[in-house]
């Protein structure tokens, strides 16, 4: 599992995250975690995770996130940029929105079935997310990849095509 909550964090969703996974439910799996370069809780999510075995935090952030989605099974970001870049590499990411504009993209590609999404305040949110983990198809088919990326990556070519 890749983690990564872009650059900020402002809402510190990775150290939430993190505490979910610290659970018995979730000893089986890897977790990776790049911690933004601007994240203020870096220290406190470095060190909270050195109690835990099955968690690795990447050392550099200049990182070829290619290099890593060749080696993960499953993703988990905010509704940013990340987002993207991980539906174009055939992922179904699992999301956590971070704010109100996120919020809506995530509803409208979940309504698509492009996406998961987990509520980190929820009660359940643990049972909820390792659901998620179990029943997740985390690759789209080659068919639907192509689609996704029609719909969702040539925004800039639609908005040209527009404009001409």
């Amino acid at each position: 599992i890749f983690l990564y909550m872009g650059a900020v964090d402002k809402n510190n969703i990775t150290l939430k995250i993190l505490k979910l996974f610290n659970n018995k439910l979730f000893v089986n799996y890897k977790i990776i975690v790049l911690i933004g370069v601007n994240n203020s809780q870096r220290v406190v999510i470095k060190k909270y995770v050195k109690k835990i075995n099955n968690i690795k935090i990447l050392k550099e952030n200049n990182i070829n996130f290619k290099k890593i989605y060749d080696h993960v099974n499953y993703v988990i970001s905010a509704s940013g940029v990340t987002m993207y870049e991980q539906l174009n590499y055939g992922f179904k990411p699992i999301v956590f929105p971070q704010n109100k504009f996120q919020l809506k993209i995530s509803q409208s590609l979940k309504k698509s079935n492009l996406i998961n999404t987990i509520n980190v305040k929820n009660r359940k949110a643990k049972e909820n997310f390792f659901k998620v983990l179990q029943n997740n198809k985390n690759f789209f088919d080659k068919s639907v990849k192509n689609c996704i990326n029609k719909l969702v990556f040539n925004g800039s070519e639609k908005i040209a095509n527009e404009i001409n």
